[in-house]
């Protein structure tokens, strides 16, 4: 009978203590799911912090990029306006040049046909003034060479 208590005493004990070291384990597996809960909640927060800022720098670099191209395209609309003014520039210099070269030609047409009507002249060869078809054809001055 005495062993038979201190058997059942042991066996309460042993309860008493699997007891107490259930609770222990179900104390740490809810203190490790609040620990995992709260890392998991951190790591959702870095995550949206990063996502936020990756967003502000793609944001920030779109505008940057945008900036750029705008002074880029900018800058090539003036350099083709200025480069535009100097050809309108030079075309205009051309231009006037051979108006004068025109008109000097005319001038030397028109002294040639007074030359070649002159009766002095008759005699002399055209082609020494530089005109080869004086002889077989009439020269008749264009409209730019009146005057």
């Amino acid at each position: 009978a005495f062993q038979d208590s201190a058997e059942q005493q042991l066996l309460a004990h042993v309860e008493e203590a699997l007891q107490v070291a259930l609770q222990a384990e179900a104390a740490a597996r809810k203190e490790l799911q609040n620990s995992l809960r709260g890392r998991i909640e951190a790591v959702t927060a870095v995550r949206e912090n990063a996502e936020r800022e990756i967003l502000a720098r793609m944001k920030e670099m779109r505008e940057l990029l945008q900036d750029s191209f705008t002074r880029v395209t900018e800058h090539c609309d003036s350099r083709l306006r200025e480069e535009r003014n100097l050809l309108h520039a030079k075309l205009r210099q051309q231009q006037e040049s051979l108006e004068r070269h025109v008109a000097s030609i005319c001038e030397d047409v028109m002294r040639l046909v007074e030359g070649h009507n002159d009766p002095e002249w008759a005699g002399s060869n055209p082609r020494r003034a530089g005109s080869s078809s004086s002889r077989h054809h009439p020269v008749e001055p264009t409209g730019s060479c009146d005057g």
